[in-house]
């Protein structure tokens, strides 16, 4: 009867919202529709400048109606990119200890899962051409190199090794003459989740390494279908109220490459994608971000729920803070240690950032991951408090230079191959961002 009722709220709330025109922001990419231009360091303050535009040097038409349907689309086309590299050291016997995980030398995270060594994390290369009223075919297209591409992977999409198409899709804006539909935009193929505080590019995350409930219960992609809009309109023209809705492939987005097992369903089972987000605006410049993603897994008729709430507020200029709660239910138990039909796990993260000048900044982390059936650790009733410190340093207008110290404490003894209750790390990294 639940997973009936389940099935009939998931189809009434597509329906009805897709009758009205859905979608919104992104969580993890607030402001655009794409998850491109939130990604570059000028638009969060950290460096003067914008994406280079091929348009720019490309054409000098006046007329809009000058160009061809191929000039329409290039004639905005924006380029960005960045390389990552890091180095970390863990203070523990560094040997996985979780029941079938893979082995790490840095147990129970994303990416930085290597031990004292240099790692090229991520290289990454994106274009877009961001779909208007006025250029209404767009598309967004996105690589990333690197041993975190063997991490965001999806086994089912040609991805693999250490390279990965975070997202490659076509957009169409619906013209705003149109009613209800007008200024909507569709977004078919592979596309970056609206789930989540941290996103998978480096550089523009506040802290080095990543909460666990980034790459535990978060997806990373969709391949599918989607739609955006805009509900209300601020006065200085930026969303108020925004919508999203969306079909997608099962839940295949993430590898099993950190000690952490990822919840996800590689099959072609769909997954209905929902988000809103508020943004009022004003001195405090709050925002909320409501995601439900919903789909059957791999076992026929049992579904997976993430309910993914984001909340970020200035507090003072260069005093910020956001905060990211996740609760995930699987009624076929994940793939994980749980011994029955149902897991469930939940995840409460909080940032703070302080700007210490337009070149320096700290930001702290602490996290409360809550394994209740055991689905990722393989033990029942465990939880890990990891805190983070971090201090960041624009060197110079494109580089970024990091030191983080993490401490992740836990009721059981997930480290050190099952010796210690508690892991130490101290990471450093460097981001160009170009």
């Amino acid at each position: 009867m639940e997973r009936g009722m389940l099935r009939f709220t998931s189809a009434v709330a597509f329906a009805v919202a897709f009758g009205v025109a859905g979608v919104g922001l992104n969580a993890q990419t607030a402001g655009t529709i794409d998850g491109v231009s939130q990604l570059t360091a000028a638009m969060l303050g950290q460096v003067d400048g914008e994406p280079a535009s091929i348009g720019e040097t490309t054409y000098a038409k006046d007329d809009p109606s000058d160009y061809g349907p191929i000039e329409q689309v290039l004639k905005n086309v924006q380029a960005r990119g960045y390389i990552n590299v890091g180095y970390a050291y863990n203070f523990n016997n560094n040997q996985s200890s979780f029941p079938g995980g893979s082995p790490a030398e840095t147990v129970g995270r994303v990416f930085d899962t290597y031990h004292n060594e240099f790692v090229l994390h991520q290289v990454g290369l994106y274009l877009t051409s961001e779909a208007s009223n006025e250029t209404p075919v767009g598309f967004s297209f996105g690589a990333l190199l690197g041993k975190d591409a063997a991490v965001t992977a999806n086994p089912t999409f040609v991805s693999g090794g250490d390279i990965d198409i975070l997202e490659a899709n076509i957009q169409v804006y619906t013209p705003d003459s149109i009613g209800v539909l007008g200024g909507t935009v569709f977004t078919l193929g592979k596309f970056l989740t609206s789930a989540g505080n941290e996103v998978i590019d480096s550089a523009y995350n506040d802290n080095v390494s990543r909460s666990i409930m980034s790459g535990a219960l978060v997806p990373f992609t969709h391949v599918g279908l989607k739609a955006d809009t805009t509900i209300i309109e601020r006065e200085d023209g930026e969303a108020m109220l925004s919508l999203m809705l969306g079909i997608a492939n099962g839940w295949g987005n993430q590898n099993t490459g950190s000690a952490v097992t990822a919840p996800r369903g590689n099959g072609g089972f769909p997954t209905w994608l929902t988000s809103a987000t508020f943004s009022p605006g004003g001195a405090l410049d709050p925002s909320l971000t409501v995601n439900w993603f919903v789909g059957e897994t791999s076992s026929v008729g049992r579904y997976r729920n993430l309910l993914d709430l984001v909340a970020s507020l200035q507090l003072f200029e260069g005093l910020s803070t956001s905060a990211n709660f996740d609760y995930v239910t699987d009624e076929a138990g994940f793939v994980g240690g749980a011994t029955g039909p149902f897991a469930s796990a939940w995840s409460f993260s909080w940032i703070v950032r302080f700007d210490i000048s337009d070149a320096m900044y700290i930001a702290g982390r602490w996290e409360h991951f809550e394994d209740t059936d055991g689905a990722f650790t393989g033990t029942a009733h465990s939880h890990i408090d990891p805190l983070t410190a971090t201090v960041g340093w624009w060197a110079f207008p494109n580089l970024l230079l990091r030191a983080e110290l993490r401490v992740d404490p836990s009721n059981r003894k997930f480290y050190g191959n099952g010796t210690d209750y508690t892991q130490t790390t101290l990471g450093f990294d460097a981001s160009l961002v170009f």
